[in-house]
């Protein structure tokens, strides 16, 4: 919902013909960068609060590449990498989801370019 209603902002009829003359608004720029912020943030986030021991103990990924729902032809291969590979995965997805979601919020646009490959 709130992403459609960021949409229809970017994409507003009223706007006229998109032409490099006819810039997007600023605020709906902001509004879209602190949407992709906040999703990344809570993604990290819940996986700390909903106390689930696989996350604490950084072991999610064992359980994760088995079990997701529409599993991918590289998922077998990743179910069965080595287990401290799979925890370092763990860990690199928190280290990414939570602290590296503030770099969408950096005014400078490399910096976000570099959030946006994270």
């Amino acid at each position: 919902l709130e992403v459609g209603a960021q949409a229809a902002l970017l994409a507003h009829p009223l706007r006229g013909p998109q032409t490099t003359s006819s810039p997007v608004p600023s605020a709906v720029i902001c509004l879209c960068r602190f949407t992709l912020f906040k999703l990344t943030l809570m993604s990290g986030a819940v996986k700390i609060q909903a106390q689930c021991p696989t996350w604490h103990a950084l072991s999610a990924l064992h359980y994760h590449f088995a079990t997701q729902c529409l599993p991918t032809p590289l998922a077998w291969h990743a179910h069965h990498l080595p287990p401290l590979l799979l925890k370092a995965g763990g860990a690199v997805a928190l280290v990414i989801e939570i602290p590296a979601a503030f770099l969408f919020l950096m005014p400078s646009r490399p910096v976000r370019v570099v959030a946006a490959m994270l």
